[in-house]
């Protein structure tokens, strides 16, 4: 949803000569995060969350009736701002003279001089805005979507920013069993500086009569990636005490039953820079140990795997 302020050049005798639309006001104001927020309070940002410049937060020249008369008001004929709605029902205002925050003013601490409230077609937002020391700019702070991204931080410690909720669940490590009667768990990834190698260990489980489980490493059945896209294959897989040379293609062992069973697999040619791998994937055959004569198959796959680099 979107709508359009107007602004009308300034008086010469107004007090000030501001970029920034809305309802200024000195009223306390209420966080989502359920804390009063007054004037003169100071707060903190947090990181730009879109790398370079911060995603809610805005910045502009502000103007006093102190500077040139002809250039504050030059600068207040402002067409229109573009006032609208994100999908997360987040605040964004565009406008000649509004401008995305950059990084540099991550972790900035600043005092509240007063409040702007802007209204959209449904609701209001408020701006707490705040003055760069030694500069004609003030930085926006929507109190709303700012806090519960995290790019401003909230004065309640136990808060906890949907962003950062959200990141914490792109981090959590996910892992698929080849088949449901396999209880899978991941034991480590470690990765060997000196010989750059990664060595991923499983402990695997059933309930099932003895089987004979295989962990097949060919270039088509093993592959690891990284965040950056580089794909990785393996040299070596083992099943118990049991580890293929590198020239197999696989290498079989018999679980038995409800006896927990270690297996690894290992990826070659990783630079020790590589912190993250963003998937592996390990194709498995298995099959009953007696009286089983054709393997079914499945595969591995594990998402978001630190490294722990040793070496």
């Amino acid at each position: 949803m979107k709508i359009k302020i107007t602004l009308f050049c300034l008086l010469i005798t107004s007090i000030t000569f501001s970029q920034f639309p809305g309802e200024r006001t000195k009223e306390t104001q209420t966080g989502p995060d359920k804390n009063s927020y007054k004037i003169k309070d100071v707060i903190q940002l947090g990181n730009a969350l879109n790398g370079e410049t911060f995603r809610n937060i805005f910045a502009y020249k502000h103007k006093s009736v102190l500077d040139n008369i002809d250039d504050a008001l030059a600068l207040d004929v402002v067409p229109s701002y573009d006032v609208f709605e994100d999908k997360d029902n987040n605040m964004i205002i565009k406008g000649e003279y509004i401008i995305p925050v950059s990084k540099e003013f991550n972790g900035f601490k600043g005092k509240i001089r007063y409040f702007k409230r802007v209204k959209s077609e449904n609701n209001y937002y408020t701006f707490a805005i705040i003055k760069v020391p030694n500069s004609q700019m003030r930085l926006a702070v929507p109190l709303q979507s700012a806090i519960l991204t995290g790019e401003m931080i909230s004065k309640n410690k136990a808060f906890i920013a949907k962003e950062i909720v959200e990141n914490k669940v792109l981090d959590e490590i996910k892992i698929k069993s080849f088949s449901n009667d396999y209880d899978l768990k991941l034991l480590s990834c470690k990765g060997d500086k000196n010989t750059q190698q990664v060595r991923i260990e499983f402990l695997i489980k059933h309930k099932k009569v003895h089987q004979d489980i295989c962990f097949n490493k060919s270039i088509k059945d093993a592959k690891a990636y990284d965040l950056e896209g580089n794909e990785y294959n393996s040299d070596i897989v083992s099943v118990g005490s049991k580890v293929s040379s590198k020239f197999a293609s696989y290498m079989c062992n018999k679980v038995p039953t409800n006896i927990p069973v270690k297996a690894s697999i290992n990826f070659i040619k990783i630079l020790p820079t590589v912190e993250k791998l963003s998937f592996v994937t390990i194709k498995i055959g298995y099959k009953d140990s007696d009286g089983g004569y054709k393997y079914e198959y499945g595969n591995i796959e594990v998402q978001n795997l630190d490294i722990d680099w040793e070496n």
